[in-house]
């Protein structure tokens, strides 16, 4: 196919002229060969003038390869050919070509058409964040909820806030997408104009001053008002309240510290279940100071709110005003720092104890036995873990001649050469005669590096 190589040859060379001198070459334009046709390869490379000399010759190769006719490209195989993954604007869009996308959707390529897997040049677009070419193909027409390889729509493959942007700018509704701008408003300096696609609870997390002030220059009351609550600034927060009293309730859900609340509460006042729910976003958020100031006011804390606690801190301020009575309230952590808090009001059940063993939460299971009142052998033997045990037997929760099973624990000690817990054992009583079911005594079990021990 010595065409195919030359037209491929002049392609990367964008000699375009070569192709004007001698246009059957054109003919060839679609013929795979290597991986890639010419007119791919075209696409590929931004030859924007040979594909548009292409285009006017072969119109109809703007959809070759467009996969919703996959019994016809199936058939090619039979003649050795082996038709393109996609179109040339799947091409044009993975490989963010707007110039060349524009020619191909001028000489009729669908928006619309599918891949071999199902997705649309849309889907290439927005997953390789050609804002250009999104925006492009929108305003062509192409169907933002098609839907594509695993059932994702187009937009649910926006990452890139300037593509979340424009499809939400042209009609897409979706959370997702917009908390993506929100995220990127929160965090960096946006274009003003995408605070206009915000609700105030798609700001929701986001203490920024920034964002507020940018949100007032814009217009957006609501979205100012959030913001400046989150970030605990009471001076913006009366500022718009003074011009704008209706929104006094959102400023007391997203209050950040007392004095948001108190300035929200002026114009408004919150139920009972408002005040309830605000505590528990605090608790949530780590506002420690807003946490110990609504449980100062009289509201309750149960044993949900103690689940949203994620740091120490706010742990301690709400046991600190009422300890409820919770089912086993340690099996709700993992942090040391939360456990180390909760020790000082709840002894750890053997349950919650075993509960850790069983998980292979060591650490969490060394922190639960020096606080717990009482052992469950059955367990400590059947995940044994040799400090664990040395710190139950140390506190005397735990029978230096307690049985194992068939064994003992001094011939779990001794089998699994943690000389640290045989010692102890010993020093404690243990009987280093006893057998276990195969009529073994702890020294016939040891590692040699043990056998000291019972000399």
């Amino acid at each position: 196919m010595t065409e195919v190589v030359e037209l491929k040859r002049a392609v990367v060379k964008n000699d375009v002229a070569a192709l004007i001198k001698n246009p059957d070459l054109i003919n060839y334009a679609g013929v795979p060969s290597g991986g890639l046709t010419p007119f791919q390869l075209a696409v590929v490379l931004d030859r924007v003038a040979i594909v548009k000399l292409i285009l006017e010759h072969s119109p109809e190769l703007a959809n070759w390869a467009d996969w919703r006719r996959r019994d016809e490209l199936e058939k090619l195989k039979v003649f050795g050919v082996e038709a393109p993954n996609g179109t040339p604007l799947h091409d044009a869009a993975y490989f963010c070509r707007p110039e060349v996308a524009k020619l191909l959707l001028q000489y009729g390529a669908d928006p619309d058409a599918r891949d071999k897997h199902g997705n649309t040049p849309l889907h290439y677009a927005a997953r390789r964040r050609c804002v250009a070419v999104v925006e492009l193909l929108l305003d062509r027409g192409a169907d933002p909820y098609a839907e594509g390889a695993f059932g994702r729509a187009p937009y649910d493959e926006a990452s890139d806030p300037r593509v979340a942007y424009a499809f939400l700018r042209r009609g897409v509704s979706s959370l997702k997408l917009r908390r993506i701008i929100a995220d990127y408003a929160c965090h960096s300096e946006p274009d003003a104009e995408y605070i206009d696609v915000l609700s105030p609870e798609d700001a929701a997390f986001c203490a920024n001053r920034q964002l507020a002030a940018k949100a007032l220059e814009r217009g957006r009351y609501d979205i100012a008002v959030a913001a400046a609550a989150q970030a605990g600034d009471v001076a913006i927060v009366e500022r718009i309240l003074a011009e704008r009293p209706e929104l006094a309730p959102l400023a007391f859900k997203f209050a950040a510290s007392p004095a948001v609340v108190e300035a929200a509460e002026r114009r408004y006042k919150p139920s009972a279940e408002e005040l309830q729910a605000l505590l528990e976003e605090a608790v949530e958020r780590g506002h420690a100071e807003l946490v110990a100031y609504l449980l100062n006011r009289g509201l309750s804390a149960d044993c949900r709110l103690l689940a949203l606690a994620k740091d120490g801190k706010i742990l301690e301020a709400v046991l600190s005003r009422g300890t409820p009575r919770c089912d086993k309230p340690f099996s709700r952590f993992d942090s040391a720092e939360l456990l180390e808090v909760l020790a000082r009001y709840y002894a750890p059940t053997p349950e919650e104890l075993c509960e850790a063993l069983a998980s292979g939460k060591a650490a969490k299971a060394e922190l639960l036995a020096k606080y717990v009142k009482a052992a469950d052998p059955k367990c400590v033997c059947m995940y044994f873990r040799p400090r664990i045990a040395a710190i139950l037997v140390e506190r005397g929760l735990l029978d230096p001649n307690a049985r194992c099973g068939n064994s003992t624990i001094l011939h779990l000690a001794a089998s699994s050469c943690d000389r640290g817990l045989a010692e102890l054992l010993l020093s404690r009583g243990a009987d280093a005669s006893t057998v276990d079911a195969q009529g073994r005594t702890a020294p016939e079990v040891a590692c040699g590096e043990l056998l000291d021990l019972f000399i």
